[in-house]
């Protein structure tokens, strides 16, 4: 092995021993649910697992196929294996402030509605709407949706890492029904007083429908869907953080293909901010909105490896070189504005690490050790704040939320 390797590996470790120090004695109950009642089993479906558990339990949800449910307090749902939810979907509603509710391994249409705790989305395979809700965190999700948007966010601020989202693709023209072909779906939209910090993650619209020609006949191809779309609000500003992302119209159906669609479209009432991110096969798109290219790097924080007992996880910065960095770690999230800083506070801070100066390469690898005994569903925040020394800037990153599984 070599020094260097064994180096992180230490400095992980000690890390780590340090964190135990914040581990809480408080214990929470842990239930099982197996569609097929395997051993250790409480439950074979989910509503009466979430009916007996208590604000700060875990639900472990074994592979198989289970129907809708509700999560409306502060618990932890995470399945173990493919896990679909069909028939129905999830519904995430008014988990009240000071909770964190949680949704791990899914494949399901989510909507979280009314939420004024924070509610956690990870490795979720499908589509999801987030309306009235004040802070909802998206790691991990591969969405694609053959009839809306395959990410909706109404009136909410979301945080969106590390996820693929991918509008629908159009129907194809028909002349003997004489049916024309429709444009691909947007991958997101964004309506409303929203707040979006859109981060190492692409935004695909979906492509067009084909045209179709017979005698006498011809119906032209569609357009591309939008990479992202918004509708600003009346009264208010819809913003949007983008920063170490891809943003791409999708393509024009048929042969010749039909107009491609638009990276984003910025309606009126719409502030961008924009970092290390490219748009294609268009510039934004302002039809009354703002767009602020920044001047410097905006630090983004992605997680590499998986979170299980005894697993090494990575957390890696892109940042300015030259900046001093800091690690925070917690277990409570808080959204705290400070002025200047264009980030939010997203972590409750209770220990502190400093990580150097950021290298020439314009990332930093932060190893970090789960420890060996850690029960699935033990979470744990982490988020950088970075400083520039020659003009004392401060930036901070967006956060990881990490769910032992």
């Amino acid at each position: 092995m070599s020094t260097l390797i064994r180096s992180a590996l230490r400095r992980a470790v000690a890390a780590s021993t340090a964190w135990l120090a914040l581990v809480s004695v408080a214990l929470c109950n842990t239930w099982i649910v197996d569609q097929a009642n395997g051993p250790g089993a409480h439950f074979t479906t989910i509503p009466p697992a979430i009916a007996a558990a208590a604000p700060g339990d875990v639900i472990l949800v074994r592979h198989g196929y289970y129907g809708g449910f509700t999560l409306t307090r502060g618990m932890t749902v995470l399945g173990q294996g493919l896990v679909e939810i069909f028939p129905g979907s999830v519904a995430v509603s008014a988990v009240p402030a000071g909770e964190v509710a949680a949704l791990c391994n899914f494949r399901s249409y989510v909507a979280v509605d009314n939420c004024t705790g924070t509610v956690l989305l990870q490795g979720l395979d499908g589509s999801t709407l987030v309306q009235a809700s004040t802070d909802v965190r998206i790691r991990e999700a591969n969405a694609n949706w053959y009839s809306n948007a395959s990410l909706r966010v109404v009136n909410s601020r979301v945080q969106l890492g590390q996820s693929r989202l991918v509008g629908f693709d159009g129907w194809d023209a028909e002349c003997i029904s004489h049916v024309p072909a429709t444009p691909g779906g947007d991958a997101l939209t964004c309506q409303g007083i929203t707040r979006l910090h859109f981060t190492n993650s692409l935004a695909y619209g979906g492509t067009g429908g084909y045209d179709d020609f017979d005698i006498g006949c011809w119906l032209p191809a569609g357009q591309g869907g939008k990479g992202i779309a918004t509708s600003g609000p009346g009264g208010g500003m819809l913003e949007l953080i983008l920063c170490g992302s891809q943003v791409h119209g999708g393509s024009g159906g048929g042969t010749p293909p039909g107009p491609s669609g638009p990276s984003m479209v910025l309606s009126p009432n719409v502030t961008a901010w924009s970092s290390q991110t490219t748009y294609s096969p268009t510039a934004p798109l302002l039809t009354g909105g703002t767009y602020h290219q920044q001047p410097t790097t905006e630090p983004t924080l992605e997680l590499i490896g998986v979170p299980t007992p005894g697993a090494v996880i990575t957390l890696r910065l892109h940042a300015n070189p030259g900046v001093a960095v800091r690690l925070n770690v917690g277990r409570k999230p808080i959204v705290q504005p400070a002025t200047g800083i264009l980030i939010e506070g997203l972590v409750l801070k209770e220990r502190s690490f400093d990580r150097g100066l950021m290298p020439p390469s314009g990332f930093l690898d932060s190893p970090w050790l789960i420890q060996p005994g850690a029960p699935a569903g033990k979470l744990l925040i982490f988020q950088v704040k970075v400083t520039n020394p020659s003009n004392n800037l401060t930036q901070k990153s967006n956060s990881v939320e990490t769910l032992v599984q």
